[in-house]
């Protein structure tokens, strides 16, 4: 294998996009698996989220072909791939973007098989890959949405009839770990919801792209490892707060009453009923209470841009 520094130029419209928040070293990791596997020097943008990250600069030295989008604080997930899309979308409006956590890793062969798909699939326009953990174990392969009950189960792909040619399969969600945009594919180019800080966003641009005719698809093969919650396991309250809040805005948004309250019930009692400690109560409490906050926010606001007839008014 040829030395990082001196792997050949190639021009590709595929872009990698990751985000760093404290983790320049797992950037740096999830980089080197990406051009190791490419075996060309792609283009990789990083969205910085922690602006006192010194470590993150000196990574520009060794990774020439790495672009640094300096966010001025810690905007979220969803937010920060907006503006690593924006970038992207001003340099070439029909690239390929792949977004991948930082705590993610390429396996051999990643890049040709996705390479391969889009030129065998022009018109897809979002897709995901299967993933598994550092041990090999498969830990996501394809998900489902159920509306009345409002849960996101995940489904076994491999079956009789996904031996097509495509290497791609019908999903209904994929995980933003690993999410591949066909920028071409797109009449307007899509975008996280930015009110998502962190946790189902991805749910939330699948089934919005769904709705506005954008089939979701899966790949067959394995493609990616990742180191689970590798960058937020140091925070759980925060953790559970930021997932209470995206599951139950991406209810509000796609799901049944019923789901949206069957999920307020769960999240508020069963903490406390199995003793799951004191992080995922207080996380859960924050979420439920920066949702109820959005959605007072909301009602205000269409009571104000709605007002009722003046025969209508209290006097």
């Amino acid at each position: 294998m040829e030395s990082l520094k001196t792997l050949p130029s190639r021009s590709e419209t595929l872009t990698i996009l990751t985000v760093n928040y404290h983790c320049a070293m797992l950037t740096a990791s999830l980089i080197e698996s990406c051009l190791r596997t490419a075996g060309y020097n792609l283009p990789i943008i990083v969205v910085d989220n922690s602006p006192d990250d010194p470590k993150l600069e000196a990574l520009k030295k060794i990774y020439p072909t790495m672009s640094i989008i300096q966010s001025p604080r810690n905007i979220g997930y969803g937010a920060a791939c907006n503006l690593g899309l924006d970038h992207i979308e001003s340099k070439e409006r029909n690239a390929v973007v792949w977004i991948l956590n930082p705590d993610a890793r390429l396996l051999p062969g990643a890049i040709k098989n996705i390479e391969q798909l889009v030129s065998a699939n022009p018109h897809t326009s979002i897709f995901g890959t299967r993933i598994c953990n550092f041990d090999g174990q498969t830990w996501f392969e394809a998900g489902l949405f159920n509306r009345w009950l409002g849960s996101f189960p995940e489904r076994s792909c491999i079956t009789d009839d996904s031996q097509g040619s495509t290497g791609l399969i019908p999903t209904t969600w994929v995980s933003g770990c690993s999410m591949i945009l066909n920028l071409a594919a797109f009449s307007s180019s899509p975008r996280f919801d930015p009110r998502i800080f962190l946790y189902y966003e991805d749910v939330d641009l699948c089934l919005r792209l769904r709705q506005q005719g954008h089939p979701v698809y899966v790949t067959r093969s394995i493609l990616v490892e990742h180191a689970i919650s590798q960058t937020t396991a140091a925070q759980p309250t925060l953790k559970f707060r930021h997932a209470t809040f995206g599951k139950l805005f991406v209810l509000h948004q796609h799901a049944s009453a019923l789901a949206l309250i069957l999920n307020l019930i769960y999240f508020v009692f069963w903490p406390s009923l199995r003793l799951l400690g004191w992080p995922q109560i207080s996380g859960r409490l924050q979420g439920i209470s920066d949702y109820l906050h959005w959605l007072n926010h909301q009602i205000r606001s269409k009571e104000t841009s709605h007002p009722r007839p003046a025969e209508y008014r209290m006097h």
